[in-house]
């Protein structure tokens, strides 16, 4: 039996347990990307509409999908309302930049039996929950919900002077704002999904 020399057996030895450390940093690099993107937010999608499409795609959408379109232009459609929207949307305007779809902003119903603060908060709350649930915790939020009295709070949401926003980010993606805040037209609950540079 021939014994192998002590120097040559070290070397040996020394790339074989370095072989196998490198396969294993392979293997976790592997796991870490394929767990990353398995995990990674969805992008946004809007009515089977996606930030980054072309004009004439998203037209294309929603015309075969017989959604009615009461503007349309090269720089906004609007979609008021979808047909049987089960989400409660009222309706969602497109805008388009160099023929790219850069945002999309989703007009929510709030129902006439639910005109305090309260339940509009109530209202707020489940979208937020429904984001936080697609997107993770919010990055940022801010809550101007301050009234004199309590009993005062829906009239000052509805006159603009209480608010409430969040904001999701989507890396690499979309920032997603959902809104409450008042208006000359109304009481507003929107969700609004911006790519992060206009294209």
């Amino acid at each position: 039996m021939l014994r192998k020399n002590p120097d040559e057996e070290r070397i040996l030895n020394r790339r074989d347990s370095l072989m196998r450390f490198f396969v294993r940093v392979a293997l976790l690099v592997v796991i870490y990307v394929w767990v990353t993107a398995a995990c990674a937010a969805p992008t946004p999608e809007i009515l089977g509409i996606r930030l980054g499409m072309r004009h004439p795609e998203v037209k294309d959408i929603l015309q075969k999908s017989h959604m009615p379109l009461t503007e349309s232009s090269s720089q906004l459609m609007s979609v008021w309302p979808p047909p049987a929207s089960e989400d409660g949307i009222k309706g969602v305007r497109f805008f388009f930049e160099k023929d790219l779809l850069y945002k999309i902003a989703v007009f929510f119903q709030i129902p006439e039996r639910e005109p305090t603060a309260a339940n509009l908060v109530a209202l707020y709350a489940r979208r937020n929950d429904l984001l936080t649930e697609q997107y993770g915790p919010p990055k940022q939020c801010i809550d101007e919900m301050k009234a004199p009295a309590p009993e005062q709070l829906h009239e000052w949401i509805a006159r603009g002077r209480a608010y409430r926003q969040c904001v999701w980010e989507v890396p690499d993606r979309a920032l997603i704002s959902l809104w409450l805040y008042g208006e000359d037209s109304g009481i507003v609950l929107s969700t609004v999904y911006e790519t992060f540079k206009k294209q």
